[in-house]
């Protein structure tokens, strides 16, 4: 919840991420990050795509920490443990899917695939003219391995393809 002293807030989070979850998130005005890669790793993607993720990852006893990230559309950040492996192959597997040029990768300080400063924002960050980053589950569960998170969301794309497809296969 962000208070009056938005800047204040972010830093409390920031100490609070690194005692209760061992997180090293750093706090910069209304801004509160972690960098990918050594502890974390995220799949931020449209919250339509997210939810039924979220959903099967459910049905088999998976929770892990989601973040909303407001704006038109809004996106939900899934939290991970990271990948042992080079990214390359989840951003192979991303860019194979017809919607998945829909779902950024946050990984070792990389950022499809490029150097990047491109951290995972935590709550409460605050952007301009939007209202605060927030749990949608809160990062109190250990991390899920990335290959689940990721098995659950090519699920829901994979699902999408089908969906589109199927009038016209039914020749219709």
């Amino acid at each position: 919840m962000i208070g009056p002293n938005p800047a204040a807030d972010c830093k409390l989070a920031a100490r609070d991420y690194w005692r209760r979850l061992g997180w090293p998130a750093h706090a910069h005005g209304r801004v509160v990050w972690i960098v990918p890669g050594g502890q974390i790793e995220a799949l931020n993607m449209p919250r339509d795509i997210a939810a039924p993720a979220i959903a099967r990852l459910a049905a088999i006893g998976v929770v892990g920490p989601v973040i909303e990230i407001p704006g038109q559309p809004a996106r939900w950040a899934l939290l991970s443990q990271p990948h042992a492996g080079s990214p390359s192959g989840i951003l192979r597997v991303l860019a194979q899917q017809e919607y998945g040029h829909q779902i950024g990768y946050a990984h070792g300080g990389r950022h499809r695939g490029q150097p990047s400063e491109w951290g995972i924002d935590l709550p409460p960050t605050r952007y301009p003219d939007r209202q605060p980053l927030t749990w949608i589950k809160p990062a109190t569960q250990p991390l899920p391995p990335i290959s689940l998170v990721l098995g659950a969301v090519l699920d829901v794309l994979l699902s999408r393809q089908g969906d589109r497809r199927a009038p016209a296969e039914d020749g219709q």
